[in-house]
């Protein structure tokens, strides 16, 4: 409902509120029972159940979901006009039954079915991408489907996901035919002078595996949580108080992991958190305590397993470097003496993958490593 003061503007405020709430509607899409969608797979999978338990409950209208579904339309329509109703699907599922009992139901938004191949065409609308386009990328076209120039623009990762989630499923239900995804995303992009809104028709050349889909849905049907921090602040099962939030649903599956663990390592777990709040305690009390009666500089040094300890407020230097001055004195020698800051990365990342693929000028790779609280 509109929040809106006078008549007028209450009026336009509750029309408004009827389109969204009319298109959010009519972009609910249907499921089987028991059956859960690709979205639904890679969000947190208390949903499933309270959804089941909680029918009345349904997520909230939203502008984006709106806008999405009216792009939709607009995209439908124009296949129908080219090309009729007889090879162009809407909201077709393509399903995927699970070898741990799930049935996963791939809605596609749009499909176009041919003798040898199937396109499925994602839509998707975003306000703005953090990316800058060189002036020249398009000329006076507003469609923009170079697949080099796309890799440059980092799409949502859940985006891709379900992206790579859907065109296996597709592939699995159609094996006869060739498989081809697109992301479709109306979005706006920084140019040299402004912004300017654009459509970005990204092919999906990933795919997720089949082991890989697989632990998905062993870990929803685990009722794990929240993939994303974000998930809780507009779920409309916790605004209705069925749970409880993320930190309730994180607690949760910690003291379920705990319980596969033995008995010994449990207790070791709950002293070394005891501790740690412990500590944190301490250092609340001393922090001040150890200021008063002591000049700015001075600390306490003792001696631990034979290692010299400082503890207190120690005056240290730091510096700030002039990276240009010293560029010029080291030339590329420098580069062995310096490293991203994580403060910098976010916009080292914006900058670099408006110029070229983030792939070409760093390397990903998984390390494990120990986490713990001190």
């Amino acid at each position: 409902m509109s929040t809106c003061a006078s008549p007028v503007t209450l009026l336009v405020g509750d029309v408004v509120t009827r389109v969204v709430n009319k298109r959010v509607q009519d972009a609910r899409k249907p499921y089987t029972d028991g059956a859960v969608s690709v979205s639904e797979l890679m969000s947190c999978g208390l949903k499933t159940r309270f959804r089941k338990e909680h029918p009345g409950i349904h997520v909230p209208e939203s502008i984006e979901t709106a806008d999405e579904f009216g792009f939709e339309c607009e995209v439908y329509n124009a296949l129908i006009e080219l090309f009729g109703d007889k090879i162009i699907l809407r909201k077709h599922v393509f399903p995927y039954e699970s070898s741990q009992g799930m049935r996963i139901e791939g809605h596609c938004d749009i499909a176009i079915t041919g003798r040898k191949k199937l396109v499925i065409i994602q839509c998707s609308s975003m306000s703005v991408s953090p990316h800058t386009i060189p002036a020249d990328a398009m000329a006076d076209e507003f469609v923009i489907c170079d697949q080099g120039l796309l890799k440059r623009i980092s799409f949502d990762d859940s985006l891709i996901e379900q992206a790579m989630i859907q065109r296996f499923i597709a592939q699995r239900a159609m094996p006869d035919l060739e498989v081809d995804h697109y992301i479709l995303q109306k979005t706006a992009l920084k140019f040299p002078g402004g912004m300017r809104k654009v459509f970005l028709l990204r092919r999906t050349e990933e795919t997720i595996r089949q082991d890989e889909l697989e632990d998905l849905v062993g870990r929803h049907l685990q009722e794990t949580g929240p993939k994303q921090v974000s998930e809780c602040v507009h779920c409309p099962f916790r605004v209705k108080g069925v749970c409880e939030g993320q930190e309730i649903a994180a607690a949760e599956s910690t003291r379920k992991a705990l319980e596969g663990l033995k008995p010994e390592v449990q207790k070791a777990l709950e002293r070394y958190i005891g501790l740690y709040r412990e500590m944190i305690a301490l250092e609340d009390y001393l922090k001040p305590a150890l200021k008063e009666g002591f000049l700015k500089g001075d600390f306490i040094e003792v001696s631990i397993d034979g290692r010299k300890v400082r503890i207190g407020w120690v005056n240290s230097p730091s510096y700030r470097w002039d990276i240009p001055k010293i560029h010029k004195l080291l030339g590329n020698d420098l580069f062995q003496y310096v490293q991203v800051s994580y403060r910098g990365l976010t916009g080292l990342e914006a900058k670099v993958s408006s110029m070229a693929d983030l792939s070409s000028v760093r390397e990903t790779a998984r390390e494990l490593k120990w986490k713990g609280l001190v």
